[in-house]
C-alpha cells in the first residue's frame, strides 16, 4: 500500500500502486497548469474523482509525464520511492521559483506480500479530492511566477 502525504497540513492517501500513480499525474497535471508552466492549450478539462481537472493533452509533455511515472510506479511497488519533488525554476535564470515536495511512505507489509486491504471506493475518492483542494487552495496564496519557467 502506498501512502501520499502532502507538506503542511498532512493529508493522507492509502491505496494501491495505480491508484498513487494516477493521482500524481492528476496532481503535477494541476499544479503546472495551475502555477501556468505550460499554456493553457496544454490542458483539457476532464472529469476525475468527482471533480473537473486540467489534464495534460500537449503530447510531448504527456509522453514526458508517462515516463516519469512509470518509473515512480516501479519504485512505488518495490517500496524504495521516499519522496517525490516538482521543480518549478526560471527559464532564463535557473533559479528555483517554487519547490513541491510529496513524501511517500509505504505500508512495507503490504509490499511483501501483496495483499491490499479492501478500502471502499468512495472513501479514496474523498481522499483524492481533499489533496486536489488542498493544492489548489495552496496555489491561491502564492505570488505569479515573474520568469518564464520550465
Amino acid at each position: 500500500m502506498a501512502t501520499t502525504v502532502a507538506t503542511r497540513n498532512t493529508v493522507t492517501l492509502r491505496g494501491s500502486t495505480a491508484t498513487v500513480t494516477e493521482f500524481f499525474q492528476t496532481a503535477l497535471s494541476s499544479i503546472l497548469y495551475q502555477r501556468g508552466v505550460y499554456p493553457p492549450e496544454s490542458f483539457e478539462p476532464r472529469k476525475k474523482y468527482g471533480l473537473t481537472v486540467m489534464a495534460v493533452k500537449d503530447s510531448k509533455l504527456e509522453s514526458y509525464l508517462d515516463s516519469v511515472l512509470t518509473q515512480f510506479k516501479d519504485w512505488l511497488a518495490l517500496g524504495t520511492l521516499q519522496q517525490v519533488v516538482l521543480v518549478i525554476a526560471s527559464r532564463v535564470t535557473k533559479q528555483v521559483q517554487e519547490r513541491w515536495a510529496f513524501d511517500i511512505q509505504t505500508d512495507k507489509d503490504v509490499i511483501s506480500t501483496q495483499v491490499f486491504p479492501e478500502k471502499p471506493e468512495a472513501q479514496i475518492t474523498g481522499e483524492i479530492q481533499a489533496i486536489i483542494r488542498q493544492i489548489t487552495a495552496s496555489i491561491t496564496f502564492l505570488p505569479l511566477l515573474s520568469d518564464a519557467c520550465a
